[in-house]
């Protein structure tokens, strides 16, 4: 096969090679013969099957290094992605990469030996793999791809580097945007995976008609060849990876279409983005990285610098692709992930584009909010809204964020002795004579005056004064951050567990956004709430409650002062007990004497231990404590000192244990040494054998 597709091809450069050489006339009867056969009269219906046939496709497994798509966008590494090349296909009877390669060479050359006059070829293998899944259809779509790229005059493998500015001909354009169009829509069609016919959907007859029921009375007719079993069409059988090579084939035809018509593209983009992005959200590893390398190719064909930028100028287009698959009539589940991660690829430049995002989410909210698939999905647009605008907007600075421990702490008596000195001394000698009122203007002179005086003088006008403590005005960023947190705090108490705890950690991300009068007058009618969720039977949305408390004391510590130590330490002390019970019939939890906690660092009560030990610790540092609720801390968060606890716990407990101390050191080594065992008489109570904490405790003192 490799030799014979050599053997075409050095008849195809032959081919171009006698239309530009004088002494090579009598080879222009090998052009007109590939142009009569990829042609009309070619018989393209005959050979072109037998070629199919023979072709069988299947996905290559992925490297751990490629990873998908999806992935690199979670973990914010798609800035790093500055190309992207499309992963290639494997041929299941010629696993050999030379011979596919071979092959992919020998239909460019024909089609770039006979141009224009190949699009009948390439208009019958699209028609052929468009109305079906099956091995020959995804075939009939590798094959058109290969003859584009030849009559186009450039090729995918090479990443379109070699692609020509030059003009093309109106009749390759009209191909291009048509084609562009019709393989669009197949993203819009209901996908018939159980169609086994390479037969347009309306020409198909119903696999019913494959099993006739027939009634015949008398003698059954022995047939002369003896065939005992009655004959029946026999279906090829499909394997899984066959739907998922048809997208993304046609996404290669895609950007093929995209290298030929350029800047002209962006008049079939409102059909062509929803497709690429969808794909780009697919959980198939394979297509993910052809959609996000088609995205790439675009922008790059395009004449733009990024991915980000294509988005951002044609933000409506998508955003509009995605609105209408929103609605009753048209509903895609993955409509909101295509948003979600619309949104991630523009980036910080997505805030001024933001506010539809935001009213489109909303919109919907109120129309599905019964439906927990689609609000969980548009709760996680809101959520990658709030990541991009906190990475853009700077924190505010809000009163009462500084170390209020600290400033109870006396460091010097000398002002209290100068006092008591002074106390007693008399004022100083002061002027006592009695001066009558001063007048505030001169005498004599009107309020017209004066406004005629102010309006002839030649000096500067006295403006108003703007009050030193005004707030200055909030940005787009905060003004949108402010309407989600507002709107969004209805959904705590959603049915859905997982709502409620995106929820929680949206408003956890936008409380360093937000000023202090945005935010807190919402946090203030949403308490109740918050403190119901500390309640809640999920642990990974307490955990969530938790971190939400954790954000408000560390940046309005002032606000929380009275809330922390009467609504929030009473649950978490509750929280603590529970625990402390459910770990005991864990299969993860750590065995031995005093063992606290799981091994996993994964399990719901370690990372509750830890949003409690965090929340704590911004509670003591940043609120003002009271002696009997900050007593109870202390004896209540021991145990993770244990060196058998996890290494984690044990860090968060230190740098808690520490807070603590800067506020009331006495009773951090009153209670650390009598639970050690090296104090005796009416502290010997708080003596805990089954504790290792000698380590900590040597740490936490030493600090």
């Amino acid at each position: 096969m490799e030799h014979i597709a050599g053997q075409i091809e050095a008849i195809c450069q032959l081919a171009m090679s006698s239309s530009t050489s004088s002494t090579g006339l009598s080879l222009t009867s090998i052009s007109l013969g590939i142009d009569t056969l990829l042609g009309p009269t070619g018989g393209i219906e005959k050979w072109g099957f037998t070629l199919l046939s023979v072709l069988e496709f299947t996905s290559p497994r992925m490297n751990v290094s490629q990873g998908s798509v999806a992935q690199l966008l979670l973990e914010d590494n798609a800035d790093n992605l500055d190309t992207v090349n499309f992963p290639e296909a494997v041929l299941k009877n010629a696993l050999a990469r030379p011979t596919r390669d071979a092959l992919a060479r020998m239909l460019r050359a024909l089609g770039r030996s006979s141009g224009e006059n190949s699009i009948y070829a390439v208009e019958w293998f699209i028609s052929t793999g468009r109305y079906s899944r099956t091995n020959n259809a995804i075939a009939a779509l590798w094959c058109a791809a290969r003859l584009l790229e030849g009559i186009s005059g450039f090729s995918l493998d090479e990443g379109g580097i070699a692609i020509s500015s030059g003009p093309r001909s109106r009749k390759l354009e009209r191909f291009a945007r048509g084609l562009a169009r019709d393989l669009a829509e197949l993203w819009d069609e209901e996908p018939d995976f159980n169609s086994q016919t390479d037969t347009p959907r309306a020409d198909r007859q119903p696999e019913d008609s494959l099993l006739k029921t027939e009634f015949t009375k008398g003698f059954k007719t022995i047939r002369a060849t003896l065939q005992v079993a009655e004959p029946r069409a026999t279906l090829p059988t499909l394997s899984e990876d066959q739907p998922i090579l048809h997208k993304i084939f046609c996404l290669q035809l895609l950007s093929i279409s995209a290298g030929i018509l350029q800047a002209r593209y962006a008049s079939v983009l409102i059909q062509v983005l929803y497709p690429v992005l969808h794909s780009i959200v697919s959980p198939a590893p394979h297509l993910s990285l052809t959609g996000l390398a088609t995205l790439h190719f675009m922008s790059a064909v395009m004449s733009y610098a990024s991915p980000a930028n294509l988005l951002l100028s044609n933000f409506d287009y998508a955003l509009d692709s995605v609105s209408r698959r929103l609605s009753r009539r048209w509903l895609d589940v993955d409509a909101t992930k295509v948003m979600a991660v619309l949104v991630r690829l523009v980036g910080a430049d997505v805030v001024q584009k933001a506010g539809d995002v935001v009213e489109e989410c909303f919109d919907r909210l109120d129309e599905y909010h019964g439906y927990e698939v689609i609000v969980q999905g548009l709760v996680g647009v809101l959520g990658e809204v709030i990541k991009v605008i906190e990475a853009e907007e700077p924190p505010t600075q809000k009163e009462g964020q500084d170390d209020m421990q600290s400033s109870m702490i006396i460091s010097s008596l000398e002002p209290l002795f100068e006092w008591l000195s002074h106390r007693k001394d008399p004022p100083p000698d002061e002027d006592a004579t009695d001066h009558v009122p001063a007048p505030h203007r001169a005498w004599g002179t009107t309020k017209t005056d004066e406004e005629s005086v102010e309006n002839q003088s030649d000096g500067p006008t006295t403006r108003p004064k703007i009050a030193e403590d005004a707030e200055p005005a909030p940005t787009p960023g905060q003004a949108l951050t402010k309407q989600m947190v507002s709107r969004s705090i209805y959904f705590l108490t959603h049915a859905s567990p997982i709502i409620r705890a995106r929820i929680l950690i949206l408003l956890s991300s936008a409380t360093p956004v937000l000023p202090e009068s945005a935010l807190l007058p919402s946090i203030h009618l949403a308490w109740p709430f918050i403190l119901n969720r500390l309640n809640d039977a999920e642990p990974f949305v307490v955990s969530a409650a938790a971190g939400l408390v954790e954000s408000l004391v560390t940046h309005v510590g002032s606000f929380m002062g009275r809330r922390v130590w009467d609504d929030i330490w009473p649950r978490f002390s509750n929280i603590l007990k529970k625990l402390d019970a459910s770990d005991n019939q864990n299969a993860l939890a750590r065995r031995g004497y005093g063992a606290v906690g799981t091994e996993s660092a994964y399990t719901h009560s370690h990372r509750l231990y830890r949003s409690i030990l965090r929340t704590m610790t911004a509670a003591v540092a940043g609120v003002h404590m009271q002696d009997a609720s900050g007593w109870q801390v202390i004896l209540a968060f021991r145990r993770f000192l244990h060196k058998q606890a996890h290494d984690e716990l044990q860090a968060c407990a230190r740098e808690l244990y520490i807070a603590l101390g800067r506020g009331n050191e006495d009773a951090v080594w009153l209670a650390l040494m009598a639970t050690c065992g090296h104090l005796t008489g009416e502290v010997s109570y708080l003596r805990e054998h089954r504790w290792d904490i000698q380590d900590n405790v040597r740490v936490i003192l030493n600090e």
